[in-house]
Formats: C-alpha cells, sequence, structure tokens
C-alpha cells in the first residue's frame, strides 16, 4: 500500500495533491523520481515536507499514511 496523507476530508495520494494542499512544489522533499508529480507518495519524504510547510501532524494507524491536524 502507498502512503497517503489525510486532512479532513482531504486525501493526498500524489506528489501533486500534496503540493497542492500544502500550498507548492517547492515544501516537497523528493526521495526520488524528482519532479514526477503523479507518481504516488512513496517518492516523498512525507514527515520532513509536512514539517517544511509547517504542519502538525501523526502517523496514521497504519504507519505508512499521517494525519495532518487542523
Amino acid at each position: 500500500m502507498c502512503t497517503h496523507v489525510f486532512c479532513g476530508e482531504t486525501t493526498c495520494a500524489t506528489p501533486r495533491q500534496l503540493a497542492d494542499f500544502i500550498g507548492g512544489p517547492e515544501e516537497l522533499v523528493w526521495l526520488g523520481h524528482e519532479n514526477e508529480m503523479d507518481w504516488c507518495l512513496c517518492v516523498i519524504d512525507v514527515p520532513e515536507t509536512l514539517n517544511r510547510a509547517g504542519f502538525r501532524w501523526k502517523r496514521d494507524r497504519d504507519p505508512m499514511n499521517f494525519r495532518v491536524a487542523r
């Protein structure tokens, strides 16, 4: 299963969706396949990306998923 970011009714499953959610692609921290915006979030360092964007977050029940606090 691939990584997902949840915030309320919003679910991010690709770098493009996450970039839109956090306010732009410049905050994305890439692990590989840089600028491949339609891959799964496995190519993104999600914890570091959320930290850089200033979000409070925690891991979901599934440790591959992250839940952002509003």
